[in-house]
């Protein structure tokens, strides 16, 4: 059997640089230790998904602001010398410093941060989320075309390509995004023999600039620009393999608008 020493935690803070940690036992993926810190605050928010967590004030008065796991309002608890208070395993929870102070914590499990307003709010929507793809909406559009295609979409409207995976010999399955927008290109030449045309509307800075370098990567003109009375400015080009783009600019608000 060990035989423990005996421990000051609040002696053990007089040789400490504000904010230094110095941990008294590890175990389970965290610890007990002890540290102090000037008035001020709050702190980064931190959660524990593993346990429970201890705060005990040596010295001095903290004051702790916990998120509930119902999603209602944060609780505040003022925590003063010689008092502690347990946090419950998965509530985020931050502490304001109210002056000097020295504390005693008490984690045994791992510990999580965040710097959002209310980390609540983006756990909720990872889960939402979790069947969709990092980075893609609900909804994509899926074109097909041939080379030409491509070479004219990254004319006009300068995409990022996320991934592009070759399907055969002068074929492939692209992920673009375009603005805040995910578009798929299945590209082939020969076309894909599935392959119909589509319709596709896209938002740009520029109508005009984008109509124009889709005409010289070799789009033919549906429509020139030209403002539309819902407060946009519009044009259309149809590609080599018969997709129609729309393309247009929010240039009125007001008649925008839902009436």
């Amino acid at each position: 059997m060990s035989q423990l020493s005996p421990i000051d935690p609040l002696l053990l803070s007089r040789d400490l640089a504000e904010m230094e940690f110095h941990a008294l036992a590890s175990f389970n993926e965290g610890g007990s230790g002890v540290f102090w810190s000037e008035a001020g605050g709050p702190s980064p928010w931190e959660m524990h998904p593993d346990c429970d967590e201890m705060l005990q004030i040596l010295e001095g008065e903290v004051e702790v602001e916990v998120l509930p796991l119902d999603g209602g309002s944060s609780q505040v608890t003022k925590v003063g010398e010689g008092e502690y208070i347990v946090v419950p395993k998965g509530c985020w929870h931050r502490q304001t410093m109210l002056q000097r102070s020295v504390e005693h914590y008490l984690t045994p499990g791992r510990t999580l941060h965040s710097l959002v307003p209310d980390p609540r709010v983006v756990e909720q929507a990872n889960k939402m989320q979790s069947h969709i793809r990092n980075g893609f909406g609900s909804v994509r559009a899926y074109v097909y075309g041939d080379l030409q295609t491509l070479r004219m979409v990254e004319a006009a409207f300068a995409p990022v390509e996320i991934e592009r995976n070759e399907m055969g010999e002068k074929a492939f399955h692209i992920d673009l995004r375009i603005g805040d927008s995910m578009l798929v290109l299945e590209v082939s030449d020969p076309p894909y023999p599935e392959g119909f045309p589509g319709s596709i509307y896209v938002y740009v800075e520029d109508t005009d600039a984008a109509y124009k370098l889709a005409l010289a990567a070799g789009a033919s003109s549906v429509a020139e620009p030209e403002d539309k009375p819902y407060g946009e400015r519009q044009g259309g080009v149809k590609d080599h393999f018969g997709n129609v783009w729309w393309i247009s600019t929010l240039i009125d608000p007001g008649l925008a608008e839902t009436k």
